[in-house]
């Protein structure tokens, strides 16, 4: 796999940094020493004296805070402005954090947008105090469901959701309702997902209980990231339909090929969880067969605006169900069996 060991781990988590270059000192006759980063110092609280546990992954070194120290401490965000406060509070419930405090620097409508992000895409995730300075929130869910059983759990949402475009798309109004549902709680067990990845990775307990390799655990947060794209597409589609007021009709060979290519997408994952065989030519030719059915259909004139936009977006995601089958497939070549 291209980015292998913890880096590649990590990067695959979306919470790696830049690439730093360090110089190699010496201490003493033989030891070799390296500085931490200051921004990691900062974040995990680490001072001198403190113990710190270092896993081996190949040539690569995975350098973590005790447990004792990560939970003791509150990670801080600063709010300017939501999205970039989103990013980095989301990143901070994947590291781990039981108490994340937010520092408020911007108008309350900024904080209104945080809190309905947290709660759209967060499971556990409470305000514990709240002052016109700052709000802390605290994480108190303690999932104990184990990797293939939230991704089993992760899969029948995504197989709903589908099936629910689907339907839709055929009725001549779209209603977003049960999707948006369903979407809200297919991002909380992703971000959950995430979180105990990312604490497995740490060298938690979790990994020896699932009895998971660092391998297997690159690909679950692989898979993972494969998920959140299928979502975001899901999402820019229901957007497009809920501007779209007038009655509309999507083109029957475009929805037959979104329930075509979300059937293979479930196959593909399916096979991801229980290590099925699979045919990977077969997977390959369907692929095919449904991108060039869908490019090959004629171009619609005298839509209005919002209506290409939906057909455009409804494309999109035969697209992404398509290509994710495509990666999961892969994914289902290169790990052990979970059941």
């Amino acid at each position: 796999m291209e980015n292998g060991g913890a880096l590649g781990a990590l990067r695959a988590l979306g919470v790696a940094g830049m690439l730093e270059k360090r110089r190699v000192g010496k201490l003493g006759a033989a030891s070799l020493v390296v500085s931490l980063p200051a921004d990691w110092v900062r974040l995990t609280g680490i001072r001198k004296g403190d113990d710190v546990f270092v896993y081996k992954q190949g040539l690569s070194l995975l350098v973590t805070p005790s447990e004792k120290k990560r939970r003791g401490r509150v990670a801080e965000v600063t709010l300017v402005d939501a999205p970039g406060a989103m990013i980095e509070f989301f990143s901070r419930y994947i590291q781990g954090f039981d108490s994340i405090r937010v520092i408020n620097k911007a108008p309350q409508s900024e904080m209104q947008a945080l809190l309905e992000a947290v709660d759209s895409h967060l499971l556990g995730v409470q305000v514990l105090e709240q002052s016109k300075e700052a709000t802390t929130f605290y994480v108190f869910t303690r999932e104990h469901a184990s990797l293939p059983q939230l991704f089993k759990r992760l899969r029948f949402v995504v197989q709903s959701i589908s099936k629910i475009i689907v339907q839709e798309l055929r009725s001549p109004k779209f209603d977003s309702t049960q999707v948006k549902i369903l979407a809200k709680s297919a991002f909380k067990l992703y971000f959950l997902v995430m979180r105990l990845i990312y604490g497995a990775a740490r060298g938690s307990r979790d990994l020896a209980e699932a009895r998971l390799s660092f391998g297997e655990l690159l690909s679950f947060a692989l898979a993972a990231k494969n998920i959140c794209g299928i979502l975001d597409s899901v999402t820019r589609l229901v957007r497009a339909c809920e501007d779209l007021n007038a009655p509309f009709a999507q083109d029957k060979t475009l929805v037959d090929s979104i329930e075509r290519a979300a059937g293979l997408y479930e196959r593909c994952f399916t096979a991801f969880i229980r290590k099925e065989k699979i045919d990977f030519g077969a997977v390959r030719r369907e692929r095919r067969e449904l991108i060039v059915a869908v490019n090959c259909l004629p171009q619609q004139k005298g839509m209005f605006e919002e209506e290409a936009r939906v057909a455009r977006d409804t494309q999109l995601l035969v697209y992404e169900f398509a290509d994710k089958a495509g990666e999961l497939m892969e994914l289902a070549a290169n790990i052990e069996g979970f059941e």
